[in-house]
């Protein structure tokens, strides 16, 4: 059996220009860790079993032939086995909240980051709009005749991606916010 590796417990904080890489790589240590706690008990837990049932013959064994001893010892086993099973149980939960922690501030930042990308889109959009404006206004002048596009114009693509860009982050903030907290389970 591998014991989990200690992992220290930080729950990130993510400015809107976070680092998602690190971030995502944390969040993946949490779930490697819970994966490892979990597989872990699971051993301990078989172990115990196990243990347990052989427990009353090396007893009655040990008695019957004078050894003493062996009630300790078998006692000895038996506690230290519940005592990591326990310690291993009380790891899950920290471990778990500070993983949620670290997918709602990654959600956060990468909702921001679209706002962003929508921003400079709009910013685009409004440029073009302008210089098209006057295009069209020279257009106008030079043909004396009015000009209408007959398709979706580029401009009109750049806001269609930025108000797809804001729903997609409106969606992410709304998952952050609405995610519970990780609920301790005892005995899993």
């Amino acid at each position: 059996m591998a014991v989990a590796k200690q992992a220290a417990i930080v729950e990130p904080n993510l400015k809107p220009d976070g680092n998602t890489e690190a971030v995502e790589s944390m969040i993946q240590k949490y779930r490697d860790t819970e994966d490892e706690i979990q597989a872990d008990i699971t051993t301990l837990r078989q172990q115990l079993s196990e243990n347990e049932a052989l427990a009353g013959k090396k007893v009655l064994n040990a008695r019957i032939s004078g050894d003493d001893k062996v009630l300790s010892k078998v006692s000895g086993e038996l506690s230290e086995i519940r005592a990591k099973i326990d310690a291993l149980e009380s790891a899950l939960y920290p471990c778990r909240i500070a993983r949620q922690a670290a997918e709602k501030d990654l959600k956060l930042s990468q909702a921001n980051d679209l706002r962003n990308r929508a921003a400079d889109l709009r910013k685009e959009a409004s440029e073009r709009k302008k210089k098209t404006k006057d295009l069209l206004q020279q257009l106008a002048a030079h043909e004396d005749v009015g000009y209408v596009p007959r398709s979706a114009s580029r401009t009109r693509l750049l806001e269609n991606k930025a108000e797809e860009l804001e729903r997609e982050a409106q969606r992410m903030e709304a998952w952050a916010n609405a995610t519970p907290r990780v609920i301790r389970q005892t005995g899993s």
